[in-house]
Parts: C-alpha cells; structure tokens; sequence
C-alpha cells in the first residue's frame, strides 16, 4: 500500500508539472452577439467557452510559469452579423497586458482589431493549436495571435526576446492555403482594402526598417516603466528614448502598422507618464507622439502647455 500510495502521489505530481506547463496564459474572453436572428445563442456561449479553453488550457511554450507570470490578454468577439446559423461576420478584439516591476500597475502591450473577420462555427467545433500545418481559418487566426502576444510580451522582457515566437505566427501565415487567403485578404500580401492585416502585422516584425520598434519596446517596458518605482528620473529618460528611436522607424518606414500598434496601446500612458517630465521634456513628448500619431494629435495637447 505505501509504494501503492507513492505511485499515485507521483501520478498527480506529473499531472500537476504538466498542466503547470500548459497554463501559459490568464486569457478573458467575452462574446457579444446583440443583434443575432439566425444563430443560437447558446452556440455562441459554447464558441466563448473553446476560445476560453483553447488559450487558458492549451500548451504553446516548453516553459513553465507561475500564477503571477501568466500572460493576461483580454479577447473579445463582437459578432456583427450571423449570415446564417453557422456563418459569421465579427471584430475581434485583443489586448495584452503586463505587469510593471515594482508596482501595482498593470501596462497595456498590444491592443488590437482585427475587423469584418468572416467566420463559420459549428456548435462544439474545436479550435486547435496547430503550427505546422492548416487546420481551419478560425484555429489559424487564434493561434496566431497566441504567438504575437507572446512575442511582444516576451520583447518587452528582453531585447528581441520574443523571436521565436514570432517566427511561429509567421509561420501560420505561410501554411495558409492560397484559397483561404483569396477569400481572407488579412492573411495576404499588403494592397488598399487589408493595409493592417494580419500579413502586415508580422511583416512588419521582420522588416529592417522596423525592426527598431523591437528593441523600443524593451526599452520603454524594461529599461522605463520597470525601473521608474525605483529611479523615476532615469526611467522617464528611457521612456524618452524609447519614443525617440521610435520617431526613427517612422521616418524610415511611415505609416508602419507597428508604430501604430504602439500608439493605440501606449496613447494615454505616454500622455500620464511624460506629464511628470521638465517642460523640455514633455515637449519633446509631445512633438513626437503629434508625428507619429497625427490623426489623435489633441489627445496629446496637454504635453504643449507650458
């Protein structure tokens, strides 16, 4: 009975190792559908609960994280339209966040709309995390947001920290079919209708001209907010910086969907953060943030006032 009772305490010691492992995210998922007249709505209900399932149960690293390290992100799927019982249109909506050192403060990373998403969903049909091959456009689009979140989560930690995994959202893009791609114009090539798509998110990742965006981000989250609990002064020279060598890739690169990724997540905290800067400095803030995001320039006027 004792080498019985010891066997089984080893049992659920692995089990427990391994669902330690799986539990990479803390993910929020919500399904909004006002409008339907065609679907049933507790196949909807079922559609939140696998998404829900997929990304807090589903294994994508070899790594194991504590509670307190899981990657928080909130997905939510507007469906604008049920063509049919099975057949949607929607917006999905994700947003990453990450804790900042030394605080209680909690700092968005990616915030994201991935717009007018055509969709069908069986009731009960599985979303599956499948990067070698394609599965289905709903499995393809979740699980290749799965790999950007962690890829930018991972670069806010250390310089390009998130590589691989951006090399696996990459990937899914390639393993599209071409017949998919034809009727979802957000897995391909850049043109006027999909100039932010999911092509161009991870497009711009890797390109040179950008590429810069990659090591402001560390800066900013690492070098910056990590760092301003113990040494505000030295942290804001960073955030600074950070927003400086940003200014860089939009004028090597303008208009890049990742300065613009940037700037829907970061709009209101640059705007808090630099408030607590020299006159010279806000400035500054100001003149770059008016750049590189001119179409919400009044939000940030405050910065201007002497």
């Amino acid at each position: 009975m004792k080498y019985f009772n010891s066997g089984i305490v080893m049992c659920i010691l692995c089990i427990c190792a391994q669902t330690l492992t799986a539990q990479l995210f803390k993910a929020n998922v919500k399904v909004n559908a006002p409008n339907i007249q065609n679907a049933d709505p507790k196949s909807l209900e079922r559609l939140e609960a696998e998404i829900s399932e997929f990304y807090n149960n589903e294994s994508f690293v070899d790594i194991e994280f504590e509670d307190h390290e899981k990657i928080e992100f909130n997905v939510t799927v507007f469906i604008k339209e049920d063509i049919s019982p099975t057949v949607f249109k929607a917006d999905f909506l994700f947003q990453s966040l990450r804790p900042v050192y030394g605080s209680d403060y909690t700092t968005q990373v990616m915030n994201i709309i991935d717009k007018d998403v055509s969709f069908t969903y069986t009731d009960l049909q599985p979303i599956q995390n499948n990067t070698d091959s394609y599965t289905d456009p709903l499995s393809s689009l979740f699980t290749f947001y799965a790999y950007v979140i962690l890829g930018y989560d991972f670069d806010s930690f250390s310089e390009f920290g998130g590589e691989e995994y951006f090399r696996q959202a990459q990937l899914i893009v390639q393993n599209v079919p071409a017949s998919v791609k034809s009727g979802d114009p957000d897995w391909s090539q850049p043109n006027k209708i999909n100039a932010r798509s999911r092509f161009v998110l991870i497009d711009d990742v890797f390109n040179p001209k950008a590429r810069e965006m990659r090591k402001a981000s560390y800066d900013y989250h690492r070098m910056g907010l990590d760092v301003m609990s113990s040494e505000p002064e030295k942290g804001l020279v960073m955030i600074l910086n950070s927003l400086t060598n940003i200014e860089r890739v939009e004028d090597v690169y303008p208009n890049s969907m990742a300065v613009q990724m940037f700037t829907d997540a970061k709009i209101q905290e640059v705007v808090d953060i630099m408030a607590a800067g020299a006159i010279g400095q806000k400035k500054k803030a100001y003149d770059i943030m008016v750049k590189i995001d001119p179409y919400r320039a009044e939000r940030y006027e405050s910065l201007n006032k002497l």
